[in-house]
């Protein structure tokens, strides 16, 4: 090993512990099929991820195809509410190491890794060593990273691009010349196309910079961020327009209007129930250990603000609360659906828990082998005291029915057969699983005798099942088992065949 990278690893020797550690952590059930909290993600991109692979990137000029079948061009129905980094990522990965859920969620894993380093990275170089190593491990230990940090979601995957832009953002602060700009921009637009809370940093910039920004092009440079968004956005739009025809790519503007309010899952949650909505879920993905030690922070600085706030390192706390907190305010309607959206406070937590603590050693005067037996407890109780939630998501198995059908429905069918599925409450709840795991084009309806007459002699449908437990009507089930064949499935779905 040459002696620069030797130094290197040795300097950073935590860190190395703790990304190792984290590794374990995170590929614990990496195999695990699509049907736990939040799976969902993982299926419907992973079956985007399959046909990019399956009809070619620039074939589908970046069009993010969600058929679960194969299909001619003109039948492509495209999925147009989130940038295509995420998908073309999983995509690679697929041919790289074969189609799997392992391979779909080592994805997220390396951009959790990154995480860690730049949560790390930053600490370092604002506050101090100690400070970054204990940050980097209290993320480690969380329910939000260890669950979540193996989802194939944007948000995984925005985090450490929002991390590397406020870093690189300071750093241009320091040396505002044109490699330093350049790089920021780059990682602000390929952050654009990957999530989009990554464009709030845009605008926090152009504000920041408006206040600290050095006089020279001052006004140019801050135009620049908010420029920079906008251009991104109108390629992806552009893009769009392309590929579905529409102004706003078949169906953009309904999902954002959407997603500003519950209208469309119930009604819009207030602010006060979304406030506590939010608290209850920190709780339960942080701890109160992290909680309480951030709040320390927190109150630290409102009660210094007059004294700290031209400092670089809490000008970031700040940043990074706001980034946390924005993408929960502005689209309130998901917040209350989407715990993931949480993970965005995560540096934030962290690295406030881990001033906070030292802020505490400190207040007590702790020596410094009593800073570090003190520190390994909080690690210690931050883990015990998450543990069970942590056990409870990585075994969760809430769309397991869903998965077995759709793996049901792959080995008895091929592919171009349509299947029905008498259950419109079965599509409201499940669609995405069985679709993936099928690779088969699948209709809900709940056809009346009058309307399966014509189908059942058409032969239009493979297999028809019925799910009496659910809401498909008895009558109908007792018209088919005069007309078709029929097998057992577990959940007491009963499948039609000839």
């Amino acid at each position: 090993m040459k002696a620069p990278v030797k130094d290197l690893l040795n300097s950073h020797k935590y860190l190395l512990l703790i990304l190792i550690f984290s590794v374990c952590l995170l590929t614990i059930y990496i195999d695990k099929p699509f049907y736990g909290h939040h799976d969902y993600n993982g299926a419907v991109y992973s079956n985007i991820a399959r046909n990019f692979n399956r009809y070619g990137i620039l074939n589908t000029k970046f069009g993010q195809v969600n058929n679960p079948d194969k299909v001619s061009r003109a039948g492509f129905s495209y999925m147009t509410h989130h940038p295509p980094i995420l998908t073309i990522l999983l995509s690679f990965s697929f041919k790289i190491f074969g189609e799997s859920e392992r391979a779909a969620r080592l994805v997220p894993i390396i951009f959790s890794l990154l995480t860690l380093v730049l949560l790390y990275a930053i600490t370092l170089k604002y506050f101090d060593k100690k400070t970054a190593v204990l940050a980097a491990a209290f993320a480690s230990l969380t329910p939000m990273f260890i669950y979540f940090g193996k989802l194939p979601v944007q948000e995984v995957l925005g985090l450490p691009l929002v991390l590397l832009s406020i870093y690189l953002y300071f750093r241009f602060l320091k040396l505002p010349d044109k490699n330093s700009f350049l790089l920021l921009i780059g990682s602000m637009v390929i952050g654009n196309f990957t999530s989009w809370p990554v464009y709030y940093v845009g605008a926090i910039f152009a504000l920041h910079y408006l206040f600290f920004g050095k006089p020279q092009h001052k006004l140019l440079i801050v135009v620049s961020f908010p420029l920079v968004c906008l251009a991104t956005f109108i390629t992806y739009i552009f893009d769009l327009y392309i590929v579905t025809g529409n102004t706003f790519g078949g169906g953009l503007s309904g999902a954002f209007f959407q997603r500003l309010n519950a209208g469309q899952l119930g009604d819009p949650a207030g602010l006060k129930d979304l406030l506590i909505l939010q608290i209850r879920w920190l709780n339960a993905f942080y701890g109160k250990i992290l909680i309480g030690l951030a709040a320390i922070t927190s109150l630290y600085l409102v009660f210094k603000v007059k004294r700290f706030y031209k400092e670089e390192k809490y000008q970031i706390l700040a940043m990074l609360l706001y980034v946390g907190v924005a993408h929960l305010v502005v689209f309130r309607g998901v917040a209350q659906y989407h715990d993931y959206f949480l993970i965005y406070l995560l540096p934030f937590i962290v690295i406030s828990a881990a001033v906070g603590t030292q802020y505490c050693f400190k207040l007590f005067k702790l020596k410094r082998g009593m800073q570090t037996v003190t520190a390994i407890l909080l690690l210690v109780l931050v883990l015990a005291t998450t543990f069970q939630f942590t056990k409870a998501l990585i075994n969760s198995n809430e769309f397991k029915e869903a998965v077995d059908v759709g793996k049901y429905i792959n080995s008895h069918t091929k592919s171009g057969d349509a299947v029905l599925i008498l259950s419109p409450e079965f599509k409201k709840y499940f669609e995405g699983f069985p679709e993936y795991y099928s690779g088969r084009r699948l209709d809900y309806q709940a056809f009346s005798q009058k309307q399966l007459e014509p189908l059942i002699a058409s032969k239009k449908y493979k297999l028809i099942l019925a799910m009496p437990k659910r809401d498909t009507n008895p009558e109908i089930m007792r018209f088919l088992n005069g007309k078709l064949n029929k097998s057992g499935q577990q959940y007491q779905i009963t499948v039609y065949h000839e």
